[in-house]
C-alpha cells in the first residue's frame, strides 16, 4: 500500500479529518486530532490514516515556529455543546454581553463565527468589515471575535507578500487593521477569497483561502462593492460594558474554542445539500447567504434564522443604503450639469455627493476613488484626465442622460432649473412650476 508522509496543519483527507489543536497539557505545543468515519476521534502525535488503498502519515507538530504558536490561537480539544441552535445562542449571548452591537449585528457575527469552522463548504469564505474610526468599542469587538473565529491571526499591517510567508495549510482567519492602499487590500481579497486559488512561495503553491475581518474608516461598498462582506458599523456603548481584559478574553476562548472544534468535528463530513438562495435579496446579500449558510446544513431551523437575519439586514441596510447613494450621485450630477462648464471633475462630484449625503445621516465621507466607479456604473466615462484630475465631459447627450436618470430616480422634481430645456422635457408636471415659467416668459428671461 503506497504511503505518504505529510507536513501540515490539517486537512480533510477523503472522509477523514485532521486538525492541529492546542495541547492542554503542555502550553505552547500542538497535537493532532484525527477522526475517521465510524470511529471516535483520537489525539496523538503522528497519526496515520487510510483512505481506499492509500495511507498518509502526518508528521509531528513539535517543530512549529514558536512565533506562529504565539500569533495564532489554535483550537482546543473538542467538548460537547448541545445542539447547533444552543451553540449559536451561546455565541450570540457572549457577543451581546461584551460589545455594543445591536441584536441584528450580534446574530450576523455569531453566524460568521460558525462559518469559519467549516470553510471547506463555501466557495467564498466569510468576510466581515468593521466600519468606523479606531475606538474602544471597535477594539473590544475585534478581541471578542478572535475568541470565536477559527485560527485567528491579528495583523497590524497586511501586504500580499505577507501571505506568501504564511505556513502552508495554515489558512488562518485574518484580522486586518491596516494596509498600504486600497489596491493592496484588493489584491489580498483576491488572493484569499477563492478556494482553489494559490500564491507561490519559494516555488511552491500556498493555499490562502481564509476568512477575514477588515477594519476601515469608510463604507465597505464605497471601495469594494464587488466583494461580499458583512458591514458592521460599531455603535457607541449605551452604558458601561463588562471589563474585558486578557483574563476575560482567555475565559471566553477557553469556553468556546473546544465547543466550536466539536461543531467542526461533527459536521465536516455531513452531506452538502442544495445551496441556499433567496432571489428577492440584493446580489450582495445573496452572496452572503451562500457564504455563511453553507456551514449550517446540519440545522434547517438555524438556516431559517439566518435567512430572516439577512432579510432584515437587506431591508434595513443593503437596499436603502445602495439606493440612497445612487440617487444622491444622480442628484450631484444633475446639480453640476446645470453649470456652463463643459466638464465636471470626479472630485467635484464627490464633494457635492458628500454634501448631499451628510444631512441624511451619512457621517463617513466617500472618497473620489470610490465615487468614480459609481459614476461609470451610471453610464458615464471618467477616464479622461487633466491637471485637476479625472473628469466627465458634459456633452449635450450626457446632460440629457443625466436628466433622464434624475427623473427615473425621482430627484428631478426638486432640482428643476427653469431655464434648462432638458428639465422642461423630463420633469414631472407641477402646476407651481408652470406658473413660474409663465412669469419668466412675461419678464423676458
Amino acid at each position: 500500500m503506497p504511503s505518504t508522509h505529510v507536513k501540515s496543519f490539517g486537512e480533510i483527507f477523503g472522509n477523514c479529518l485532521l486538525e492541529a489543536i492546542a495541547d492542554p497539557s503542555c502550553d505552547g505545543q500542538l497535537r493532532w486530532l484525527a477522526k475517521q468515519p465510524g470511529e471516535n476521534h483520537v489525539i496523538c502525535q503522528s497519526p496515520g490514516l487510510t483512505q481506499g488503498d492509500h495511507q498518509r502519515t502526518y508528521q509531528p507538530l513539535d517543530d512549529v515556529d514558536p512565533y506562529v504558536l504565539r500569533a495564532v490561537r489554535f483550537p482546543l480539544p473538542p467538548i460537547p455543546y448541545g445542539s447547533a441552535r444552543e451553540l449559536f445562542e451561546s455565541i450570540s449571548k457572549i457577543i451581546g454581553e461584551n460589545t455594543s452591537l445591536t441584536k441584528l449585528q450580534t446574530f450576523l457575527m455569531a453566524f460568521s463565527a460558525l462559518a469559519t469552522w467549516l470553510p471547506e463548504r463555501s466557495e467564498v469564505p466569510v468576510c466581515v468589515a468593521i466600519i468606523g474610526p479606531a475606538s474602544a468599542e471597535r477594539r473590544r469587538l475585534v478581541r471578542v471575535l478572535q475568541c470565536l473565529f477559527r485560527r485567528p491571526l491579528h495583523l497590524a499591517e497586511c501586504k500580499l507578500s505577507s501571505l506568501q510567508s504564511l505556513p502552508r495549510t495554515l489558512n488562518p482567519s485574518l484580522f486586518i487593521e491596516y494596509w498600504d492602499s486600497h489596491s493592496q487590500l484588493r489584491k489580498i481579497l483576491q488572493a484569499t477569497s477563492l478556494r482553489d486559488a494559490y500564491v507561490i512561495s519559494h516555488g511552491r503553491p500556498i493555499g490562502t483561502h481564509c476568512a477575514k475581518v477588515v477594519c476601515l474608516d469608510e463604507p465597505w461598498k464605497a471601495s469594494f462593492a464587488d466583494w461580499p462582506a458583512i458591514e458592521i458599523c460599531v455603535p457607541p456603548a449605551d452604558g458601561p460594558l463588562p471589563i474585558f481584559d486578557d483574563r476575560a478574553e482567555e475565559q471566553i476562548a477557553q469556553k468556546f474554542q473546544g465547543m466550536l472544534m466539536m461543531y467542526r468535528l461533527q459536521n465536516y463530513n455531513e452531506t452538502l445539500g442544495l445551496p441556499l438562495d433567496l432571489p428577492e435579496l440584493t446580489p450582495h446579500s445573496r452572496e452572503l447567504l451562500r457564504s455563511v449558510g453553507s456551514s449550517l446544513v446540519v440545522d434547517s431551523e438555524l438556516q431559517e434564522t439566518l435567512i430572516e437575519t439577512l432579510r432584515t439586514y437587506d431591508s434595513e441596510f443593503e437596499k436603502p443604503c445602495e439606493d440612497l447613494v445612487q440617487s444622491a450621485t444622480v442628484q450631484a450630477l444633475l446639480e453640476l450639469c446645470h453649470r456652463s462648464e463643459t466638464t465636471v471633475h470626479v472630485q467635484e462630484i464627490t464633494d457635492r455627493l458628500n454634501r448631499i449625503l451628510e444631512p441624511r445621516g451619512e457621517l463617513l465621507p466617500l472618497k473620489e476613488r470610490s465615487v468614480a466607479p459609481r459614476v461609470r456604473k451610471l453610464g458615464f466615462d471618467t477616464h479622461e484626465r487633466d491637471r485637476s484630475g479625472f473628469f466627465v465631459r458634459l456633452l449635450q447627450s450626457t446632460r440629457t442622460r443625466i436628466h433622464k436618470l434624475a427623473k427615473d430616480h425621482n430627484v428631478l422634481a426638486r432640482n428643476v432649473d427653469l431655464l434648462c430645456t432638458d428639465c422642461k422635457e423630463f420633469r414631472p408636471f407641477d402646476e407651481q412650476i408652470d406658473r413660474e415659467e409663465e412669469l419668466i416668459k412675461a419678464i423676458g428671461l
